[in-house]
């Protein structure tokens, strides 16, 4: 019993080092849902066909997942632009691919301050994906960059795209995707808002406090059975002493 309370202790112990940081951190999430921009839209009132997500996972590495969702045969992903806090540096921004499906030709990633104009603003990073042809971003995909950078975290890219190349008048669009095999040239999907409901999950904070609790309960626990178990191994072992004391002392007589 009090070998299994120990191990049920160390590890509450471990369970308290893994949540805590977390609990701690700052972690946050930018998402963007990319709606149409056209009140007449082949998409109609169905759920948002793009979404991206940037997420801190340590300090000065950012986490980027873009999905599609129920793109129709034949619609596929060919842009995808983003801004970047215009008082830093976005061409010191590294991108590197983690996963995506097999057979997907990945975009190419390309950066610059106002370099890249989409839709009458301009943007500081584009992600040309593959037109018409084997690989297509369409149906339901999904690809992960880790995006490093000194003193990068996801509210660097919480910026709204430039009206001009070299001016500092804004527009009012976060990010940018465009679908293709649409009829004419496509179709224009904007994320207008931010969806940003993430530090670290408040669950994690109760369980952090329940692990404390379970494993001051052990602590007590453990504290109790061997105050009531060491007093009663003494005891034995000092009548087992008197005993034999009594045993050899008749055998003299």
């Amino acid at each position: 019993m009090l070998k299994k309370l120990c191990a049920l202790r160390r590890a509450f112990i471990g369970l308290v080092v893994v949540i805590l940081p977390a609990v701690n951190s700052d972690a946050s999430s930018v998402i963007y849902q990319f709606e149409p921009i056209s009140i007449s839209s082949s998409f109609g009132d169905s759920s948002p066909p793009i979404e991206a997500t940037f997420q801190d996972i340590r300090p000065n590495s950012v986490l980027l997942t873009i999905t599609s969702s129920d793109l129709a045969n034949g619609m596929f992903l060919s842009d995808l632009y983003f801004n970047f806090d215009p008082a830093d540096n976005v061409n010191r921004v590294h991108f590197k691919r983690l996963d995506g499906p097999r057979g997907l030709a990945f975009p190419r990633i390309s950066t610059g301050a106002n370099a890249f104009k989409a839709d009458g603003g301009y943007y500081d990073i584009h992600f040309d994906f593959d037109k018409p042809g084997k690989g297509q971003f369409s149906g339901d995909n999904s690809i992960t960059y880790l995006i490093v950078g000194t003193g990068l975290d996801a509210s660097d890219f919480a910026f709204v795209d430039s009206t001009g190349r070299c001016t500092d008048t804004y527009g009012t669009y976060y990010a940018l995707a465009q679908i293709q095999g649409i009829c004419g040239n496509g179709e224009w999907l904007a994320a207008t808002t931010i969806l940003q409901p993430v530090p670290e999950p408040a669950s994690l904070g109760f369980m952090a406090l329940a692990a404390i609790g379970l494993w001051w309960g052990t602590r007590w626990q453990v504290k109790r059975i061997r105050q009531t178990t060491e007093p009663a191994k003494a005891v034995s072992i000092g009548r087992l002493v008197r005993r034999l004391s009594k045993t050899a002392s008749s055998r003299r007589r």
